[in-house]
C-alpha cells in the first residue's frame, strides 16, 4: 500500500474484496483496484461511490465491456454486461451471460438457487466424499513402503512383458554398438530377482526394499553410456551388482571402469 500512495497519508478506504478495492489520500487523489476490469472502463465508468454502494447497500454492479470472441478461428468482439463489482466472492454469482463456474465440481448455480438447501447440502456431500476419497489414496500410499523377499516373489510380474518393453526402452537410449548388453543385464537381474528386482512402476527393489524415486532404465542404461553423474540409486543398484559378482565385461561406462596403472620399465643404472 505504501508503493501506491507514495508515502501519503489515506484519508479513507474501502476495500470489498482481495484486488477489489479504492480509497482516497490526503491531496484528494483517488486509487482504484478491481481484478478482471480494464483500465478504461474502471477510469471512465466507475467511481469511488460504486464502491461504497456495493458495500453498504450489498448490491452488484455490472459494466458494459467489449469482449474477444472467435468461433472456428475468426476472432471478433462483443459487448457483454460483465460483473464489475460486487461485495461477495463472484463464485458464487453468475455473469450477466448466465455462466459461471464453483471452485468444487464445476457446478453453475446462481445466487437463489444458492440459497437452496437441498442443493448445498449435495455440494457438501460431494465436497465430503471427495476428502475421503482423497484421503484414502494417501493411506494406500503410506502403507506400501517395504516388502520382505518371500512376499515380493509372490508379487512380482510373472510375465516377460515388462522385461522386454524396458529392455526395447534401453535400446532406444543405449549405444547402436552396445545393443546386446542391456539384455544381457536384465537376466542377470532376473537370475539373482531374489535380492534386486523393480517395481511394476520401475522403481528399484533391493533385498525386499522399495528405493523411492529410481528408475531402473536409467540405472541400467548408465552402465552402458559414458556419463558421469550417477542417478539416484545407483549406490544401491552397484552394491549389489558387486556382491553377486557382476561381469565386468557388461560395464561399458568409462567413468565406472577401474583404472589400471602400468609402471614404466627402469631403465638400467650403470656405474
Amino acid at each position: 500500500m505504501k508503493d501506491e500512495n507514495c508515502g501519503k497519508v489515506m484519508t479513507e478506504f474501502i476495500g470489498l474484496r482481495s484486488k477489489m478495492y479504492s480509497f482516497k489520500v490526503e491531496d484528494c487523489h483517488l486509487i482504484k483496484k478491481l481484478k478482471g476490469v480494464k483500465k478504461s472502463t474502471l477510469e471512465k465508468k466507475i467511481d469511488f461511490e460504486d464502491y461504497r454502494r456495493c458495500l453498504l447497500e450489498d448490491i452488484n454492479l455490472y459494466s458494459s465491456m467489449n469482449l474477444i470472441r472467435s468461433v472456428n478461428h475468426d476472432i471478433y468482439t462483443v459487448t457483454l454486461n460483465k460483473l464489475a463489482l460486487s461485495a461477495h466472492d463472484e463464485k458464487r454469482y453468475l455473469l450477466n451471460n448466465k455462466m459461471n463456474t464453483l471452485a468444487l465440481g464445476h457446478y453453475s448455480i446462481n445466487c437463489e438457487q444458492s440459497k437452496n438447501p437441498d442443493i448445498m447440502e449435495t455440494v457438501d456431500t460431494k465436497q465430503e466424499n471427495y476428502q475421503n476419497q482423497s484421503t484414502d489414496k494417501v493411506d494406500k500410499t503410506n502403507t506400501i513402503t517395504s516388502i520382505s523377499p518371500k512376499e515380493h516373489v509372490e508379487t512380482r510380474p510373472k510375465d516377460g512383458a515388462n522385461a522386454e518393453g524396458i529392455e526395447e526402452e534401453i535400446g532406444n537410449i543405449a549405444p547402436g554398438k552396445y545393443k546386446n548388453i542391456p539384455k544381457k543385464i536384465l537376466n542377470f537381474i532376473q537370475q539373482n530377482h531374489g535380492e534386486i528386482y523393480w517395481t511394476p512402476d520401475k522403481e528399484l527393489i533391493v533385498d525386499g526394499k522399495i528405493i523411492r524415486n529410481t528408475n531402473i532404465i536409467n540405472l541400467i542404461t548408465h552402465l552402458v553410456r559414458d556419463r558421469k553423474k550417477k542417478p539416484l540409486g545407483f549406490e544401491f543398484f552397484n552394491e549389489v551388482l558387486k556382491r553377486k559378482n557382476f561381469p565386468s565385461s557388461y560395464i561399458k561406462n568409462k567413468y565406472l571402469k577401474t583404472k589400471i596403472l602400468y609402471a614404466k620399465p627402469l631403465s638400467w643404472i650403470e656405474y
